[in-house]
């Protein structure tokens, strides 16, 4: 939910507040007093590709032996230090916890689960369920879906 209000405040800003300040240029009047934060280091802060929680999460949701104590390590690891919007001082890591300073204000996240949420893994009882149908695109799905399922077991990778 926060970072979807992250994203939308992104989008309100380069919406109204871009669309002011081009109608008030267009019209000769003085604009340099509008100013609106950019929360676009936030954003990046949560889901830029290589360097953010989501891509540290995506990495080690599957990698062998992942769990929140690995995920929450490699995360401190990962993200600069010199940010002002992610938070995580020696209190924070030793409760595998971080802050991110969003646009709203900070709030307060733990690492607890976030691996096991991640998987999302498709359950056996659905796909099953598609297997049985008779319909053949359904039928393909299930084949697709029992693949991806085996290349991200460990069993699978050490083949």
């Amino acid at each position: 939910i926060n970072y979807c209000n992250e994203a939308l405040q992104q989008v309100f800003n380069g919406i109204v507040f871009k669309s002011i300040k081009e109608e008030y240029d267009s019209e000769g009047i003085d604009s340099s007093f509008i100013s609106f934060p950019d929360n676009q280091d936030a954003l990046d802060v949560i889901d830029k590709k290589g360097s953010s929680i989501f891509s540290v999460l995506d990495d080690m949701s599957f990698a062998p032996g992942a769990n929140d104590e690995k995920f929450a390590s490699i995360l401190y690891q990962r993200m600069d230090p010199q940010s002002t919007r992610f938070v995580a001082n020696s209190l924070h890591q030793g409760k595998r916890k971080f802050v991110i300073n969003h646009y709203a204000g900070p709030v307060q996240y733990s690492t607890e689960k976030w691996i096991e949420k991640n998987k999302d893994e498709v359950p056996k009882a659905m796909v099953k369920l598609l297997e049985s149908s008779s319909n053949q695109f359904v039928n393909m799905l299930a084949t697709v879906l029992d693949e991806q399922e085996e290349q991200h077991t460990p069993t699978a990778r050490k083949r």
